[in-house]
């Protein structure tokens, strides 16, 4: 070696082709954009995936980064035989998916969660309490029926401190009806949320996307999926007739036709146009729904166009719902992996912990806790039910 100079040695890493080629499908995502995300130079990914070159340290720690994986899976000796989730997606605010690999880990997390309340159950697990629509029923009448079987009423709606004290209260309903409620960060131009209709029945919804008004919609759109039978395919934008019936069961919810024209009709004369957003904000406060709830609900009753659809989806910022901590509410770990897990999920790993089948250190692991946070989650747990 010659003085005044460092030789710096690249280890390059052996992975196999096959389980780099089989992450990446799952993942649904080229290796061409999957090369450019990770910066690396044209053509890196094929040649790994050919066989003829390997990735150094670095490169595979970004590409696991990336497709949501660990660094030793590259080193498997074989793919995985386990069969990819397809599940019926809300759809995006945008128009395309640019993380896929995202949505990706996001249906992992929900089969993990799904398999473990599942060897938890042990054969005991009983069907949700899903409400099943009749055939044909139009989703007005599915939204009131549902609203009884949540327990839920307008009044208790309109009642609530926020937009977030709705959902929340909505979500802990769903789960006392045996329904698994998960929601963890999907990227901010993902999906909105998705089901799982295998029991347990599993309902993802991605908080990257702020707000308790859209989570609400997108929590009950996935409950009209679950008792409709069509979660569990894919489906990114709301250009069906399933898709669009499970969108009118969740505004029918939220904004009864009769109570929503009642309450408009007092406030505001004629047409809803851009211009007119004072009664949309008071709307949206008095219902505890999203802006675009509104706007849409407006022209269902012939008192917009969709012009004023359009504005709003436009200028999203307009709608000043922010999720952002509530005053008083200590954000600590436990709490977020309440938020993220749901207590449904989370009573289920105590029992296999109370049961023998886990250990705490193996509860702390999928519930990303340590020791001391483990105790706060199972007495949160416990306070929840």
């Amino acid at each position: 070696m010659a003085i005044g100079h460092t030789l710096i040695f690249m280890v390059m890493i052996p992975i196999n082709a096959n389980v780099l080629r089989w992450a990446i499908n799952e993942a649904r995502i080229s290796p061409e954009v999957l090369t450019e995300r990770c910066h690396f130079a044209p053509g890196t990914i094929d040649n790994w995936m050919a066989g003829v070159s390997a990735p150094n340290t670095g490169q595979l720690r970004t590409i696991s980064s990336r497709l949501g994986r660990s660094f030793q899976f590259f080193l498997l000796p074989e793919p995985p035989t386990t069969v990819a989730v397809d599940a019926r997606f809300r759809g995006s605010r945008h128009e395309n998916t640019p993380e896929p690999e995202k949505e990706s880990a996001a249906l992992r997390a929900a089969r993990r969660a799904q398999t473990l309340v599942r060897w938890v159950e042990d054969g005991s697990l009983t069907s949700p309490r899903i409400l099943p629509r009749d055939a044909n029923e139009a989703a007005a009448a599915y939204a009131g029926r549902l609203g009884a079987h949540l327990q839920w009423a307008l009044p208790e709606q309109k009642r609530a401190s926020s937009k977030s004290a709705v959902f929340k209260l909505l979500r802990k309903r769903a789960e006392d009806l045996g329904i698994v409620v998960m929601m963890q960060s999907a990227g901010k131009k993902s999906f909105r949320g998705f089901s799982l209709d295998k029991l347990p029945a599993v309902i993802f919804i991605n908080k990257d996307y702020g707000g308790g008004a859209l989570r609400s919609f997108t929590l009950l759109h996935e409950l009209a999926h679950l008792g409709a039978g069509t979660a569990g395919r894919t489906c990114y934008y709301d250009d069906t007739d399933e898709e669009r019936w499970c969108n009118k069961v969740a505004t029918e919810f939220l904004l009864p036709q009769e109570a929503f024209a009642k309450y408009v009709g007092d406030r505001h004369d004629g047409l809803v146009t851009a211009n007119d957003t004072d009664i949309i904000r008071l709307a949206s406060n008095y219902f505890k729904a999203s802006w675009l709830a509104i706007a849409i609900r407006l022209t269902e009753v012939g008192r917009a166009d969709q012009n004023l659809i359009d504005h709003i989806r436009d200028n999203a910022i307009l709608e000043k719902d922010p999720s952002t901590p509530v005053p008083g509410i200590d954000r600590t770990t436990p709490v977020l992996r309440s938020e993220e897990f749901g207590s449904a999920y989370i009573r289920t790993v105590q029992r296999a912990v109370r049961e023998s089948r886990l250990s705490e250190l193996e509860a702390s692991k999928l519930l990303r806790v340590n020791a001391k946070q483990l105790n706060s989650l199972w007495q949160a747990s416990t306070e929840a039910r």
